[in-house]
């Protein structure tokens, strides 16, 4: 969250709230820091700015690495679409009395109208000598007519001289894992202006020191007419991980289907029956029944959006899950678990005025994998001070967790920075569930 103000002619000041958050192998750690930027336009190509981080709260284990910086940096325009960056920055990490130095020399290109090259240099001192690093990128954007659209991107990252895993490099400035890797993807969308359907499709490979990782993504939705339409999304990711004895393989690939209904005549009510296979080996985290072997979830849910009026907003999701995995034993014996879940959540906004408002949210969830019903409740003030913008602060009460029903959950607060859809933005019922139908709610 931030905020930015001219406060002088050709100075500007940017403060932002920021928080980071991780959780990997039962260990959990997050930070909040503030952060502050001074830009001053010293010439008509030329800006000077100086930027800093002060920490405000941590928590978790020792490994978080966050803590403090304050530095300065020029960018300097040499020619039009051509940007030279340099950055130096002292940074302090968390409990850490060792400070280090981070400096940073990049190049920005628009080559021409779509395309766009960048380079960069990384030099860490400080931290066991000298570690350094490179990093190269292209990406080019481009139309076919008027229907057509494509992407292509090609980066590239090389530790060089004695740089390890744990080179500070690239958007954190705080010592983290990084790799060596090359990333190419390429995607591809049809969007005919005068028919009801639209395609797209991405692929991507990432091949790394560390890990291994190609998906693709191939998406698509056809409205029959302003009241009914059809969407589908077909995912495939796959993962190789080398450890010290074998390589961890995770795939998972999955299967969407939703049929999105809005009767004639009125926009006050939206209706979305969805279908959902997932089918995962080792889910490495994201599963229900365990994180290795091989589980298979298939998932019927009912989701209705009401707004009687315009200030009011009702919303309802019932779902239903059955899941299975198979995983073989260190005495070789297959060992099959099922289950079958049953997910009611339900919600109700009230704005006070144009731009700020009340919501409740309660969601229960029936399992056999614990006694009882699982659930949550989440009071909240929404704001959207733009149209497309809503900011969301609450607090949840509750344990409920859900790698398919609450992915955003956990007790206490939370802030939400997202989209707001309106009837006003979107003409169909194709339209209005097409950026729901990934959430969780």
């Amino acid at each position: 969250m931030g905020y930015e103000q001219e406060v002088i002619e050709d100075i500007t000041i940017e403060a932002r709230l920021a928080g980071d958050a991780n959780a990997s192998l039962g260990s959990e750690r997050s930070s909040g820091a503030g952060e502050y930027k001074l830009t001053w336009a010293a010439m008509e190509r030329l800006d000077v700015f100086a930027e800093g981080r002060n920490e405000l709260w941590s928590s978790g284990d020792g490994l978080a690495n966050r803590g403090a910086y304050y530095g300065a940096g020029a960018s300097l325009r040499v020619a039009q679409g051509l940007a030279v960056e340099a950055r130096h920055l002292r940074v302090t990490p968390a409990g850490d009395s060792n400070p280090y130095s981070l400096t940073n020399i990049g190049l920005t290109s628009e080559v021409r109208a779509g395309t766009r090259a960048w380079g960069g240099y990384q030099i860490a001192s400080g931290i066991d000598g000298k570690r350094n690093a490179a990093i190269v990128g292209l990406n080019h954007r481009f139309a076919l007519g008027p229907d057509w659209r494509f992407t292509t991107m090609l980066e590239r990252r090389k530790g060089v001289g004695s740089a390890s895993i744990g080179d500070p490099v690239l958007a954190s400035p705080f010592e983290q894992p990084e790799e060596d890797y090359t990333a190419v993807a390429v995607g591809t969308e049809y969007v005919p202006e005068t028919k009801p359907y639209r395609v797209s499709f991405r692929a991507e490979n990432r091949d790394g020191t560390q890990s291994a990782t190609r998906l693709a993504t191939l998406a698509g939705d056809i409205s029959f007419t302003a009241s009914l339409g059809l969407l589908s999304r077909q995912d495939f990711v796959e993962r190789d991980m080398p450890g010290s004895l074998t390589t961890l393989y995770t795939r998972e690939r999955a299967s969407l289907w939703g049929l999105a209904y809005r009767p004639t005549g009125r926009d006050d009510l939206n209706v979305l029956v969805k279908l959902a296979w997932k089918d995962a080996i080792n889910p490495f985290g994201t599963g229900v029944l365990a994180s290795d072997g091989e589980e298979t979830r298939l998932i019927g849910s009912l989701e209705a959006i009401w707004a009687p009026r315009a200030d009011t907003e009702f919303g309802a999701r019932f779902a239903t899950r059955s899941s299975r995995m198979s995983a073989t034993q260190t005495d070789s014996t297959m060992t099959t678990n099922r289950n079958q879940t049953e997910f009611l959540g339900v919600r109700g906004r009230w704005y006070a005025n144009d731009w700020a408002g009340v919501e409740v949210e309660a969601r229960g969830l029936m399992s056999g994998l614990a006694p009882g019903a699982i659930w949550d409740l989440a009071p909240s003030v929404v704001t959207h001070p733009f149209e497309a913008l809503e900011i969301e602060i609450g607090y949840r009460f509750g344990e409920l967790q859900d790698p398919d029903f609450a992915i955003r959950s956990g007790d206490g607060v939370f802030l939400t920075i997202g989209m707001r859809v309106t009837e006003d933005l979107l003409g169909s019922a194709a339209d209005f569930w097409r950026t729901k139908m990934g959430g969780d709610r």
